[in-house]
């Protein structure tokens, strides 16, 4: 749509996905640029109900599972997360009810290169559900850039560790430990409190 609208000289104005429509109706487009791009808005008005309708789906199955509630509790932790947590690691039960050994089946702990009495630390394994992993990244990224009291704490952690060894290492750290706090929160029963703003929850 804006390769399209480059070419008559006209500009999309800067906004949120969900506004595109609203911005392209305030814009004066010659008759024919509208029937090139009558498809196209199609297209977006079919998409936006979908993703309506599938976030209504999803907030609504995850307000009735208790276990997605708890997890929620966590600073970055929407229903997606929640319930693709909860889904893929089925119960609180395996792994011996260890959060590392979580952390290790969904790929976020470091590599390790052993022999003798060398032992050299590389980069995340990446092993186990890839789908998961990429989650806990991005609820990562947004503990990182967000300024709320709720999550304070692992933010100034990361903000720490990102001084000393650079923001993408931090983040996957932070990474990591959210998906320990997840399972803390889930083999426990309880929901996440800041230790800024309440009792601390077990890593």
């Amino acid at each position: 749509m804006r390769a399209l609208l480059r070419q008559e000289g006209l500009r999309l104005a800067s906004g949120t996905a969900e506004t595109v429509l609203a911005r392209l109706q305030r814009l004066r487009v010659p008759p024919a640029l509208a029937a090139a791009l009558t498809p196209l808005r199609t297209s977006l008005e079919t998409l936006t109900q979908l993703l309506r309708t599938a976030d209504a789906e999803l907030h609504a199955q995850a307000t009735a599972d208790p276990v997605a509630q708890r997890l929620m509790s966590a600073p970055g932790v929407g229903p997606v997360v929640a319930l693709s947590f909860h889904a893929t690691l089925d119960t609180p039960t395996r792994f011996g009810g260890d959060a590392r050994r979580a952390s290790a089946f969904v790929g976020l702990v470091p590599s390790e290169d052993s022999s003798g009495e060398r032992c050299q630390k590389g980069h995340i394994t990446k092993r186990g559900p890839r789908e998961l992993r990429a989650l806990l990244v991005q609820a990562s990224w947004v503990i990182w850039r967000g300024k709320g009291a709720n999550g304070a704490t692992l933010r100034r952690w990361a903000h720490d560790l990102a001084a000393r060894r650079g923001r993408r290492v931090a983040v996957v750290a932070l990474a990591r430990r959210l998906c320990r706090i997840l399972f803390a929160l889930w083999r426990d029963a309880t929901e996440f409190h800041d230790r800024r703003t309440g009792p601390a929850t077990a890593a």
